[in-house]
């Protein structure tokens, strides 16, 4: 329910599909470095988020760090809400509708379409409702479909691209702002005279450290997503194999997972890979971060901006990557390495080990001062002024 209210300093209540701290994937990042930001400029926030185990004690501790009030609500999938005609990922929020709100909110922030049901909620009263596109949904899900192997699965994608597409021009067209991550997709809006474009949050200084080490390779990403495991099986059968016998060569695959069966998983199919260590679940990046002197993103299948570039680049890294890999960022080849098919991987790697440091840093700098001139926090003071 819509109330009038307006204060200086805003109450925002944010609903998130997923637990957005530990930052473990790129979305988890996004939504949590803006509550930070948030925080920083004087605002109250409280979250509800949906996951399918609850948080632990310390994370909960953590969170409240930053957000006020906490509301969790358990994520329920059944194999009936697959014949409905609504998106599988909006059944499974469902919870949203249930939860008994006490305050009243200035803005409501919806962390993606799947989350923007929450103000369906009876006891809800707010002023305006926003949406964060993280995604154009519909388009990923298409891409996904082309990341796996099982039919079911290629069945289940295809299944949900149209009720996708339907529910989101529904709940677009019902938002009062959209804040896209994507500035592609901020430009190719339906809907600009309420399109905004808001770049993934950044509160860090940007990192200027040594690249004289040996070349270490490192990829992030969450592994229980198939295109992350898409691009990272494409690198090891195509671009891994040729630097094998390179002295000093070492690819370091940093991923999410959601278990502990996932995890063994993943050992088992890439454990036994010469010059191959696995990491899993890791809060602080950093001491994966300061040896590298690569970060590749070999993504071929999504949709938005993949927030592990981002951070590489943050992070003072030379970045190898695919055309899907720093969609939506407004790179130009000045500021990165491109590489859309293995000989080109190849020829990317060699020059950046090959390279001097000075030149390294010459282009990693061009990109995290691209990053940094349209800073998200003027545009959400903007925003919420």
């Amino acid at each position: 329910m819509k109330t009038q209210k307006n204060t200086k300093h805003k109450r925002i209540l944010i609903a998130v599909g997923f637990q957005p701290y530990p930052t473990l994937f790129g979305g988890a990042v996004d939504v949590w470095e803006r509550v930070i930001g948030l925080k920083k400029l004087g605002h109250e926030v409280d979250m509800v988020f949906t996951e399918k185990v609850a948080p632990t004690e310390e994370d909960l501790k953590l969170m409240k760090q930053f957000v006020s009030n906490i509301y969790f609500v358990k994520r329920k999938n059944h194999w009936k809400q697959l014949f409905s005609s609504l998106p599988l990922q909006v059944l499974s929020r469902d919870g949203f509708k249930k939860i008994q709100f006490t305050q009243t909110y200035d803005i409501v922030i919806a962390e993606g379409e799947f989350c923007a049901q929450v103000v369906q909620n009876s006891t809800l009263l707010y002023k305006s409702l926003v949406v964060r596109i993280h995604n154009n949904e519909a388009f990923y899900f298409s891409q996904l479909k082309k990341s796996v192997d099982s039919f079911l699965k290629k069945i289940y994608y295809a299944f949900e691209v149209p009720k996708i597409e339907k529910y989101t021009a529904k709940v677009l067209q019902k938002a009062d702002r959209l804040w896209y991550i994507s500035f592609d997709e901020y430009q190719q809006s339906l809907h600009a005279d309420k399109a905004v474009f808001l770049p993934v949050p950044i509160n860090e200084h940007c990192v200027n450290h040594s690249l004289v080490s040996q070349n270490m390779v490192l990829f992030v990403g969450a592994l229980f997503m198939p295109n992350n495991i898409f691009a990272l099986d494409w690198y090891l059968s195509h671009v891994h194999p040729h630097f094998i016998d390179s002295k000093g060569y070492e690819l370091v695959v940093v991923g999410a997972v959601k278990s502990k069966d996932e995890e063994r998983n993943i050992i088992n199919k890439y454990g036994s890979i010469p010059k191959v260590t696995l990491a899993f679940n890791q809060n602080d990046l950093e001491p994966f971060y300061a040896p590298t002197k690569a970060f590749i993103n070999p993504m071929f299948h999504g949709s938005g901006v993949k927030i592990k570039s981002v951070m590489a680049l943050v992070n003072g890294l030379p970045l190898v990557s695919t055309n899907v890999g720093i969609e939506g960022m407004g790179l130009t080849d000045q500021m990165f390495w491109r590489a859309n098919t293995a000989k080109e991987f190849i020829l990317q790697l060699t020059e950046i080990f090959e390279s001097s440091e000075e030149h390294l840093k010459n282009r990693v700098h061009l990109a995290q001062q691209h990053l940094q001139q349209n800073h998200y926090l003027k545009v959400l003071e903007k925003e919420l002024a």
